[in-house]
Parts: C-alpha cells; sequence; structure tokens
C-alpha cells in the first residue's frame, strides 16, 4: 500500500456474458466465498476452478467476502486500505473480473461483501 497506484481501463476486458439474466433475489442459494482460504492459491484464478462444484452444490449465487486490498498476502477483507481495488494478491481487477465472468458462465451470480465503516492499519 505504500507503492504506485494502478490505472485499469474499464473497458479493455472482453466479458462473455452479455447473455447473463442476473437473478431474482427470491430463491437465491448463496455459497460464501473467501478467496484467499477457497484453494490452496487463494487466488481468483484457482477459485474458477472450483466454480463447477459450487454449482453441483445446488448453489446459484456467490457472495465472495471483502476484496479490498490490504496488507499482506491474505487478509479476511475486514482491514481493507484501497476500498475500490481488489486486492492484488487474489489477481487484481482482471482477475476479479475473470471470475465474474466465469461465475456467470456456470449460472452463478456474485455478490460482492464489502466494508466501508473501518479500514486497516495501513
Amino acid at each position: 500500500m505504500h507503492g504506485p497506484s494502478e490505472v485499469v481501463d474499464p473497458a479493455a476486458f472482453r466479458w462473455n456474458d452479455e447473455d447473463w439474466p442476473g437473478l431474482a433475489p427470491d430463491g437465491l442459494v448463496i455459497y460464501e466465498l473467501h478467496v484467499g482460504t477457497f484453494t490452496p492459491e487463494g487466488t481468483f484464478d484457482a477459485a474458477i476452478a472450483r466454480l463447477d462444484h459450487v454449482a453441483e452444490l445446488g448453489c446459484n449465487a456467490i457472495e465472495v467476502m471483502p476484496i479490498a486490498s490490504f496488507s499482506g498476502t491474505r487478509g479476511w477483507g475486514y482491514d481493507g486500505v484501497a476500498l475500490y481495488a481488489p486486492a492484488a494478491s487474489y489477481g487484481g481487477p482482471e482477475g476479479f473480473k475473470r471470475f465474474v465472468d466465469a461465475a456467470h458462465a456456470r449460472g452463478l451470480g456474485v455478490i460482492l461483501d464489502v466494508v466501508y465503516n473501518h479500514f486497516g492499519p495501513e
């Protein structure tokens, strides 16, 4: 958190979910997922490989615990320091886009848990 910032072009990512219909709030079956502990690698890309398992459980949505940048390589998301930047150790903005796109391809919605009322020590 003590280095340069990254400028991300939101239009540069090629989404494949243009037919994603979204989900109605009725009938949601939500799987809460912590990116850092969901796989040994602790990344969005590694989590993609396990999305079929989540869908097979009967879930239709994933609630991703907070992914805001934090100090270190793993965090529970409640000590974020760059609230609008997905953690680089998880794969950054591009990794999160790939994760959401892959979830939609499996019929899974993505709900992002956020924490705006406190910050980490950085």
